[in-house]
């Protein structure tokens, strides 16, 4: 029996992630030590966002990875949360 399989494959949602954390990082009210995702955290860059670019870096280190469907979701969805409230705390 396969294990179900997510709509997203395993590289439409690494590079999804890579475009969230990219949004993520290089927002103005972007602050590290507010994000509350401990895994997330492992792969934001430690300095300030604006000028990082690391994006491919970033791909070939989810790639190299072998991060399963679950953990890249749940990536995908810490990212895009804490999006949200970056967004919140600046209105």
């Amino acid at each position: 029996m396969s294990k179900p399989r997510s709509i997203m494959s395993d590289r439409a949602q690494i590079d999804a992630l890579v475009l969230q954390i990219g949004r993520l990082v290089r927002h103005r009210g972007y602050v590290r030590k507010n994000v509350a995702s401990a895994m997330l955290l492992k792969y934001l860059p430690s300095d300030a966002g604006y000028d990082w670019r690391g994006e491919a870096g970033l791909q070939v280190r989810f790639h190299e990875a072998g991060l399963d469907l679950k953990t890249l979701e749940y990536l995908l969805t810490s990212a895009r949360l804490e999006i949200t409230h970056i967004q919140e705390r600046a209105r």
